[in-house]
């Protein structure tokens, strides 16, 4: 009956290399998807740009000028 009234005994506290190793990847995993966020954001800012300089256009550093709109040559 000594089991019924005693109180439970707190856990071992955790090992410090344990708590290190962990803190060291969360850490990696915030820098790398900060990075990926990052990367995201710079493709949304230059990636039009560069398809308007595509070597695919007959002269990329006209721009769209000439197609938007009513023909400018009538």
């Amino acid at each position: 009956m000594g089991g019924i009234f005693s109180s439970p005994k707190p856990p071992p506290p955790p090992d410090d290399t344990q708590l290190k190793k962990q803190e060291a990847r969360q850490q990696a995993n915030e820098i790398s998807s900060q990075r990926e966020i990052q990367s995201r954001r710079r493709a949304r800012q230059v990636g039009g740009y560069k398809l308007l300089l595509s070597s695919d256009r007959e002269n990329p550093e006209l721009g769209v000028q000439n197609t938007l709109g009513p023909a400018a040559d009538a």
